[in-house]
Protein backbone atom coordinates (compact mmCIF):
# COMPACT_ATOMS: atom_id res chain seq x y z
CA UNK A 1 0.00 0.00 0.00
CA UNK A 2 0.89 3.40 -0.56
CA UNK A 3 4.28 2.40 -2.80
CA UNK A 4 3.33 3.39 -6.35
CA UNK A 5 5.45 1.25 -9.40
CA UNK A 6 7.74 3.88 -11.43
CA UNK A 7 8.58 1.66 -14.20
CA UNK A 8 8.32 -1.69 -15.44
CA UNK A 9 12.40 -2.42 -15.66
CA UNK A 10 13.28 -4.33 -19.14
CA UNK A 11 16.17 -5.86 -20.56
CA UNK A 12 17.16 -7.08 -24.10
CA UNK A 13 13.00 -7.30 -24.74
CA UNK A 14 12.53 -9.05 -21.61
CA UNK A 15 10.53 -7.77 -18.29
CA UNK A 16 12.85 -7.97 -15.61
CA UNK A 17 11.72 -6.31 -12.73
CA UNK A 18 9.96 -2.89 -11.26
CA UNK A 19 11.68 0.70 -9.77
CA UNK A 20 9.42 1.96 -7.31
CA UNK A 21 8.74 5.63 -7.02
CA UNK A 22 11.22 5.80 -4.16
CA UNK A 23 14.43 4.35 -6.98
CA UNK A 24 14.00 1.07 -5.05
CA UNK A 25 14.29 -1.74 -7.15
CA UNK A 26 12.85 -5.49 -7.28
CA UNK A 27 13.52 -7.83 -9.68
CA UNK A 28 12.14 -11.06 -10.44
CA UNK A 29 11.52 -14.12 -13.33
CA UNK A 30 7.44 -13.00 -14.19
CA UNK A 31 5.93 -9.89 -13.51
CA UNK A 32 1.85 -9.64 -13.67
CA UNK A 33 0.54 -6.28 -13.91
CA UNK A 34 -3.60 -5.83 -12.95
CA UNK A 35 -2.91 -2.25 -13.37
CA UNK A 36 -5.04 0.40 -15.95
CA UNK A 37 -4.21 -1.26 -19.74
CA UNK A 38 -3.22 2.22 -20.90
CA UNK A 39 -0.96 2.92 -17.88
CA UNK A 40 0.32 -0.50 -18.19
CA UNK A 41 1.82 -0.62 -21.37
CA UNK A 42 2.05 3.84 -21.99
CA UNK A 43 3.57 4.51 -18.50
CA UNK A 44 5.33 1.87 -17.32
CA UNK A 45 6.34 0.34 -20.05
CA UNK A 46 6.81 2.53 -22.25
CA UNK A 47 5.76 2.96 -26.11
CA UNK A 48 9.46 2.28 -27.06
CA UNK A 49 9.51 -1.10 -25.81
CA UNK A 50 6.45 -2.24 -28.24
CA UNK A 51 5.69 -2.53 -31.76
CA UNK A 52 3.57 0.16 -33.81
CA UNK A 53 0.78 -2.46 -34.53
CA UNK A 54 0.21 -3.59 -30.43
CA UNK A 55 0.94 0.24 -29.80
CA UNK A 56 -2.05 1.06 -32.43
CA UNK A 57 -4.37 -1.40 -30.70
CA UNK A 58 -3.70 -0.18 -27.19
CA UNK A 59 -4.48 3.44 -28.50
CA UNK A 60 -7.38 2.24 -29.85
CA UNK A 61 -9.00 1.12 -26.46
CA UNK A 62 -11.64 3.00 -25.17
CA UNK A 63 -12.52 3.43 -21.60
CA UNK A 64 -15.37 1.82 -19.33
CA UNK A 65 -17.94 3.43 -17.72
CA UNK A 66 -16.75 5.71 -14.73
CA UNK A 67 -18.84 6.24 -11.52
CA UNK A 68 -20.03 8.15 -8.28
CA UNK A 69 -19.17 6.03 -5.14
CA UNK A 70 -20.66 6.66 -1.31
CA UNK A 71 -19.73 4.74 1.49
CA UNK A 72 -21.95 4.47 4.64
CA UNK A 73 -21.63 3.28 7.94
CA UNK A 74 -24.84 3.10 9.55
CA UNK A 75 -26.31 2.18 13.06
CA UNK A 76 -29.14 0.08 11.89
CA UNK A 77 -29.04 -3.14 9.47
CA UNK A 78 -31.64 -2.08 6.65
CA UNK A 79 -33.55 -5.30 5.81
CA UNK A 80 -32.56 -5.66 1.84
CA UNK A 81 -31.16 -7.41 -0.23
CA UNK A 82 -27.33 -7.69 -0.25
CA UNK A 83 -27.69 -6.20 -3.67
CA UNK A 84 -30.42 -3.83 -4.42
CA UNK A 85 -30.94 -1.46 -7.59
CA UNK A 86 -33.07 1.68 -7.40
CA UNK A 87 -33.29 3.22 -10.75
CA UNK A 88 -30.05 4.04 -11.44
CA UNK A 89 -28.31 3.62 -8.21
CA UNK A 90 -27.06 0.22 -6.38
CA UNK A 91 -27.14 -0.07 -2.48
CA UNK A 92 -24.86 -2.69 -1.40
CA UNK A 93 -25.05 -3.94 2.13
CA UNK A 94 -22.05 -6.40 2.12
CA UNK A 95 -22.44 -6.81 6.21
CA UNK A 96 -25.70 -7.98 5.21
CA UNK A 97 -23.45 -11.17 3.54
CA UNK A 98 -20.55 -10.85 5.87
CA UNK A 99 -21.53 -9.58 9.58
CA UNK A 100 -18.06 -8.87 10.90
CA UNK A 101 -17.70 -5.89 8.43
CA UNK A 102 -19.84 -3.80 10.73
CA UNK A 103 -20.16 -3.54 14.40
CA UNK A 104 -23.38 -5.71 16.19
CA UNK A 105 -27.12 -3.84 14.86
CA UNK A 106 -24.89 -1.58 12.40
CA UNK A 107 -23.87 -1.79 8.66
CA UNK A 108 -21.53 -1.02 5.78
CA UNK A 109 -23.55 -0.04 3.00
CA UNK A 110 -22.46 1.29 -0.59
CA UNK A 111 -23.69 3.24 -2.61
CA UNK A 112 -22.87 3.13 -7.02
CA UNK A 113 -24.17 5.41 -9.34
CA UNK A 114 -22.32 4.76 -13.12
CA UNK A 115 -21.74 7.52 -14.99
CA UNK A 116 -20.49 8.01 -18.72
CA UNK A 117 -17.06 8.28 -19.31
CA UNK A 118 -17.53 11.78 -20.60
CA UNK A 119 -18.31 12.58 -16.71
CA UNK A 120 -14.59 12.62 -16.04
CA UNK A 121 -13.70 16.23 -17.30
CA UNK A 122 -16.72 17.44 -15.14
CA UNK A 123 -14.75 16.27 -11.93
CA UNK A 124 -11.46 18.36 -11.46
CA UNK A 125 -10.54 17.80 -7.54
CA UNK A 126 -8.42 21.30 -8.29
CA UNK A 127 -11.24 22.79 -9.02
CA UNK A 128 -12.78 25.92 -6.49
CA UNK A 129 -16.03 24.21 -4.97
CA UNK A 130 -15.17 20.24 -5.49
CA UNK A 131 -15.57 19.83 -2.45
CA UNK A 132 -18.83 21.24 -2.00
CA UNK A 133 -19.75 19.44 -5.50
CA UNK A 134 -18.70 15.83 -4.32
CA UNK A 135 -20.54 16.29 -0.81
CA UNK A 136 -23.86 17.65 -2.55
CA UNK A 137 -23.67 15.05 -4.86
CA UNK A 138 -23.50 12.50 -2.71
CA UNK A 139 -26.73 13.89 -0.71
CA UNK A 140 -28.73 13.46 -3.71
CA UNK A 141 -27.75 9.65 -4.22
CA UNK A 142 -28.17 9.49 -0.47
CA UNK A 143 -31.78 10.90 -0.41
CA UNK A 144 -32.34 8.48 -3.12
CA UNK A 145 -31.56 5.47 -0.86
CA UNK A 146 -33.68 6.97 1.45
CA UNK A 147 -36.83 5.35 -0.30
CA UNK A 148 -36.04 2.20 0.51
CA UNK A 149 -34.25 2.48 3.60
CA UNK A 150 -36.50 4.79 5.85
CA UNK A 151 -34.66 7.77 7.98
CA UNK A 152 -31.68 6.59 6.63
CA UNK A 153 -30.07 10.21 7.02
CA UNK A 154 -30.38 10.37 10.74
CA UNK A 155 -28.35 6.91 11.13
CA UNK A 156 -25.33 7.62 9.03
CA UNK A 157 -22.32 7.13 11.55
CA UNK A 158 -19.70 7.35 9.12
CA UNK A 159 -19.59 8.66 5.66
CA UNK A 160 -17.01 8.71 2.37
CA UNK A 161 -17.89 9.30 -1.09
CA UNK A 162 -15.51 9.26 -4.34
CA UNK A 163 -16.19 10.89 -7.71
CA UNK A 164 -14.54 10.04 -10.94
CA UNK A 165 -11.80 11.97 -10.15
CA UNK A 166 -11.28 9.61 -7.23
CA UNK A 167 -11.60 6.32 -9.10
CA UNK A 168 -8.85 7.71 -11.16
CA UNK A 169 -6.04 9.25 -8.47
CA UNK A 170 -6.63 5.96 -6.15
CA UNK A 171 -6.94 3.09 -8.69
CA UNK A 172 -4.70 5.09 -11.24
CA UNK A 173 -7.18 4.56 -14.56
CA UNK A 174 -8.01 5.84 -17.13
CA UNK A 175 -10.32 8.77 -16.79
CA UNK A 176 -11.47 6.72 -13.71
CA UNK A 177 -12.71 3.62 -15.46
CA UNK A 178 -14.43 1.14 -13.05
CA UNK A 179 -14.12 -1.35 -15.69
CA UNK A 180 -11.18 -1.31 -17.92
CA UNK A 181 -11.79 -1.09 -21.49
CA UNK A 182 -15.24 -0.68 -22.78
CA UNK A 183 -17.24 -3.60 -23.87
CA UNK A 184 -17.43 -4.52 -27.42
CA UNK A 185 -13.91 -4.37 -28.09
CA UNK A 186 -11.05 -7.19 -28.20
CA UNK A 187 -9.50 -7.91 -25.07
CA UNK A 188 -5.81 -8.64 -24.36
CA UNK A 189 -4.75 -12.08 -23.41
CA UNK A 190 -3.01 -12.80 -20.15
CA UNK A 191 0.91 -13.32 -22.62
CA UNK A 192 1.94 -9.81 -23.37
CA UNK A 193 4.44 -8.61 -26.44
CA UNK A 194 7.02 -8.50 -23.87
CA UNK A 195 8.21 -11.68 -22.79
CA UNK A 196 8.32 -12.27 -18.88
CA UNK A 197 5.45 -9.80 -18.40
CA UNK A 198 1.64 -10.80 -18.18
CA UNK A 199 -1.70 -9.07 -17.46
CA UNK A 200 -4.72 -9.72 -15.43
CA UNK A 201 -7.44 -7.85 -14.42
CA UNK A 202 -10.58 -6.46 -16.00
CA UNK A 203 -8.50 -5.75 -19.55
CA UNK A 204 -8.37 -9.71 -20.10
CA UNK A 205 -11.72 -10.80 -18.97
CA UNK A 206 -13.43 -7.70 -18.46
CA UNK A 207 -14.82 -5.81 -15.61
CA UNK A 208 -16.48 -7.00 -12.31
CA UNK A 209 -14.94 -9.16 -9.52
CA UNK A 210 -15.17 -12.58 -10.55
CA UNK A 211 -13.71 -11.84 -14.04
CA UNK A 212 -10.61 -10.03 -12.17
CA UNK A 213 -10.57 -13.12 -10.31
CA UNK A 214 -10.29 -15.40 -13.49
CA UNK A 215 -7.71 -13.63 -15.13
CA UNK A 216 -5.22 -13.76 -12.01
CA UNK A 217 -6.08 -17.42 -12.23
CA UNK A 218 -5.50 -17.69 -16.02
CA UNK A 219 -2.10 -15.68 -15.26
CA UNK A 220 -0.98 -17.41 -13.33
CA UNK A 221 -1.58 -20.74 -14.64
CA UNK A 222 0.14 -19.52 -17.83
CA UNK A 223 3.19 -18.61 -15.46
CA UNK A 224 3.66 -21.94 -14.28
CA UNK A 225 3.30 -23.56 -17.73
CA UNK A 226 6.73 -22.17 -17.98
Amino acid sequence: LRTPVKRILTEKGRAVGIELKDGTTHHAKALISNADTHKTFFELLGREHLSADFTNYIDSLKPSTTAFIVFLGLDITPNLAPITMLDDIGIMIPSNVDPSLAPPKHASVTLLKLLPESEFAKWDRKAEGYNQRKRAYADQMIASAAEVIPGLQQHITYRQEGTPATFARYARTTNGSIYGPAMGQKRLTVKTPVKNLYVAGSGVMGGGVEAAVIAGIHAANEIYKN
